[in-house]
């Protein structure tokens, strides 16, 4: 919110500055003052002024203040720690020493500030050192993330990276500056140091045509990035380290305390815990976290002699706050004793590792096998709901089917039982439609106690030696007059005779009589042709029964054997019969060691063909 604020009026402010004073008369960060100058409104300059001093003032304080927390509680108080050894009542001094320490920061800090304004910050405006400054900061951010989300992250890897990418933002941004105010000689810039060209600051490693600022920031954090990747592969964590990385990635197991083995074991005191707090924090202080922690835990510090790791931590926890991470671990460690877990203890984390990971495997395993079953029951289920789809189709097809015979039958037999005097033509006439219907419901009968015996295995399958020319002659020959009833061309070609297999006689003529009588249905209604062949090739027996129909769709080629199929035909409609005829042939070869499968394509008719193993293929099926 309040950079969105500042940007409002900064906008506005810079496009009136560039308007106002073209060229370059004045430093665009003196816009904000030079503007009402200009225009003669000096009591608004005024105001301007003291308002950009009060600000600038507190930016300062407050930068300063920052800075000198930072490096008072993060490098010179962890120094002054590790030089002495502090005891019980020494720590009551050390809410001085560490106020001392912060207005000697300020002091040097504010010094140092000074001493590169004076020597570099002249030459630069506000944004050019700002810019400067944030590509600085940029360099915390590898070493952050990686050890918010990277386990393998080592300390020498981050520090190594660190090193890295502070000294390639050295190099090629404030190095440069003291360049330009004339502190190192411009040869440094034109053509790099002791002359090699590549090493240029503004075009480190050849990369030209960018910005400063854009080269630097992405150099530096290529090779800051990049050692602290490679340097944390090759170098081992300690103990600690390994203790750290566990605590900040896997953070969301430590939120209601961690039952998991530490690498490192801390004791401490709770009294001496409680002198710590009280010292550091302030005694109402120290009581509300130590309270706190009580009720959280559900304990009783007050009965208790010794700390665990928990509330260890948590003591330091809220001591780095205070005083800094650095110093807080080293304070807390002159009160703790740590020593790594015991060989007994490390054997017991192992196993109970090995057992979860066995139990982890067991659980992958059983997953899996339940995910096969899941499939083959949706399977199943997927086979089920299309078998009992189909024999619904089935019992309404046969339904239908045995009604049309048996309503013709019923009607004509009336008809001449309740017409005396019909011709005797007539009644010829009407007892062949009976006779006829009568066969049609025989044959679909047939086929509903062939499907059953198939099914059930209680046909008798003895097969012998029989010649297939002559099985296929005899159908054919069977055929023939409704063939030419129907005006159908049709045409029997035999190159091989005899052609002996071993099979079942009646079962073989069904499976020729299926095949022509499904061509008879389907083939063109005035110029109907059927050839069929039937050859030796190889060892085998080959039936080909071609008709001219529609055709077989490619997609339909499989499913045409399966039961109650029967394919809508959008000429016809849905044809007659049962859907069992190509089922019950197909059943039939299989129980002969045969194959059987259509070719066809659309609009060019459909051949169905039959290979039948000869007899010297099909003795060992014989015996």
């Amino acid at each position: 919110l309040y950079l969105l604020l500042i940007n409002i009026f900064v906008l506005p402010i810079a496009i009136a500055g560039i308007d106002q004073f073209p060229g370059g008369a004045y430093e665009p960060d003196s816009f904000v003052l030079s503007l009402p100058l200009s225009q003669g409104k000096d009591i608004l300059a005024l105001f301007v002024g003291l308002g950009g001093f009060s600000a600038a003032t507190s930016m300062v304080i407050v930068a300063v203040i920052a800075l000198s927390i930072m490096i008072g509680n993060n490098l010179v108080l962890p120094l002054v720690l590790r030089t002495q050894t502090f005891k019980g009542a020494q720590y009551s001094n050390m809410s001085n020493r560490l106020l001392g320490i912060r207005r000697i920061s300020i002091v040097v800090v504010l010094l140092l500030a000074y001493g590169y304004f004076k020597a570099v910050g002249e030459q630069y405006s506000l944004v050019s050192v700002g810019l400067i400054s944030f590509t600085a900061i940029a360099q915390f951010a590898p070493v952050v993330l990686g050890g918010i989300f990277w386990k393998r992250a080592t300390k020498a890897g981050a520090l190594c990276g660190m090193l890295a990418g502070f000294g390639v933002w050295a190099y090629t941004l404030p190095l440069p500056t003291m360049v330009e105010t004339g502190v190192i000689p411009i040869h440094f810039m034109e053509n790099g140091p002791f002359g090699i060209g590549w090493l240029k600051p503004y075009a480190l490693f050849g990369l030209d045509g960018t910005s400063h600022i854009s080269q630097a920031a992405f150099w530096s954090l290529l090779f800051n990035c990049g050692i602290y990747f490679f340097v944390s592969l090759y170098t081992s964590q300690s103990p600690l380290e390994i203790s750290q990385a566990d605590l900040f990635v896997d953070i969301y197991k430590y939120r209601k305390g961690s039952t998991d083995y530490d690498v490192m074991r801390r004791q401490a005191k709770v009294q001496d815990i409680r002198i710590l707090l009280n010292r550091f924090l302030g005694e109402p202080r120290g009581n509300l976290l130590l309270n706190a922690y009580e009720n959280n835990q559900r304990i009783d510090l007050s009965r208790q002699q010794v700390a665990g790791p928990d509330l260890i931590n948590y003591a330091e926890t809220h001591l780095a706050g205070a005083i800094g991470a650095a110093s807080a671990k080293i304070i807390i460690g002159s009160i703790t004793k740590e020593e790594p877990i015991s060989l007994e203890e490390m054997f017991k984390v192992l196993e109970q590792t090995k057992e979860i990971i066995q139990y982890s495997k067991a659980l992958e395993k059983k997953s899996a096998e339940l995910e096969r079953t899941t499939m083959q029951l949706k399977e199943a289920n997927e086979q089920l709901k299309e078998l009992d789809r189909l024999k619904a189709n089935f019992i309404t097809t046969v339904t239908h089917e045995l009604r049309t015979p048996i309503t013709s039958i019923k009607a004509l037999s009336r008809i001449m039982q309740e017409t005396s005097g019909l011709p005797e033509e007539q009644k010829q006439e009407f007892l062949a439609i009976v006779v006829s219907e009568s066969e049609r419901l025989t044959r679909l009968i047939n086929q509903v106690l062939d499907l059953e015996k198939i099914q059930s295995n209680q046909e008798d399958w003895t097969l012998q030696p029989i010649d297939f020319a002559e099985v296929t002659s005899l159908a054919y020959s069977g055929l023939k007059q409704l063939m030419n009833d129907r005006q159908i061309s049709h045409s029997l070609s035999i190159r091989a005779q005899p052609l002996i297999v071993l099979g079942h006689n009646d079962r073989l003529t069904q499976v020729v009589v299926n095949l022509i009588s499904n061509a008879i249905k389907f083939c063109k209604v005035e110029e109907g042709v059927i050839n069929i062949r039937l050859q030796k090739t190889g060892d085998t027996a080959v039936l080909e029964v071609e008709d001219n129909g529609k055709g077989i769709p490619v997609k339909d080629q499989k499913i045409i054997f399966e039961k109650f199929t029967q394919l809508n035909d959008e000429a016809r409609g849905k044809p007659k019969g049962s859907g069992l005829g190509l089922f019950i042939t197909h059943s039939i070869i299989q129980k002969h060691s045969g194959n059987i499968h259509v070719e066809s394509g659309p609009e060019n008719g459909a051949t169905f063909i039959v290979e039948l193993p000869l007899l010297e293929e099909a003795g060992g099926l014989a015996e």
